[in-house]
């Protein structure tokens, strides 16, 4: 997603430069549209560095790691029984806790 928002500002700049440099667009027209892709331009650049923060932040490997403490902090407080199942949202299977291996093993 941020990709793509950092593709679409520079598509806006592209063309907020075009309508600026060339000559094929004149008069009020030629005003409107600067302005128009010069605000788009703006608008998309905050996104796209908003969106780029963003995921830095949600990364599991990056710095603040907000996304490993959220799953590590669920994972915490599940308790799951002796035959009991849950459902592993990243992997969409059903997991099961078997205490003799203490370990979680995929729900056939």
């Amino acid at each position: 997603m941020a990709l793509t928002c950092v593709i679409v500002t520079a598509v806006f700049l592209f063309l907020f430069l075009f309508i600026g440099l060339t000559g094929l667009v004149f008069g009020t027209l030629k005003t409107v549209l600067f302005i128009v892709f010069l605000v788009c331009t703006l608008i998309a650049l905050g996104v796209s560095v908003w969106m780029i923060f963003t995921y830095r932040a949600f990364s599991y490997d990056g710095k603040r790691q907000i996304s490993r403490r959220i799953i590590e902090g669920i994972a915490k407080r599940v308790k799951l029984e002796e035959g009991e199942k849950g459902l592993d949202i990243k992997t969409p299977t059903l997991i099961q806790f078997n205490y003799s291996t203490a370990a979680y093993l995929q729900a056939g």
